[in-house]
């Protein structure tokens, strides 16, 4: 019984990804966003940082 046990947890060991989020900082201000593009990963988070100016991030409706 044990031993299906650690067999059946190694399997789920390495069958499910073990890499963990990335967190993603975007800077921005005066119209500018670095970096200028990012690809992220389901799970990822983003935070934005305004370093001056005024943004709109709300991907739907551009009103600036």
């Amino acid at each position: 019984m044990f031993l299906r046990l650690l067999i059946t947890s190694l399997i789920c060991l390495f069958t499910f990804p073990t890499n963990g989020q990335t967190t993603h900082t975007i800077n921005s201000g005066n119209y500018f966003y670095n970096p200028s593009t990012l690809t992220i990963n389901q799970g990822d988070i983003v935070s934005w940082t305004n370093l001056a100016g005024f943004h709109n991030v709300n991907f739907d409706i551009n009103s600036i």
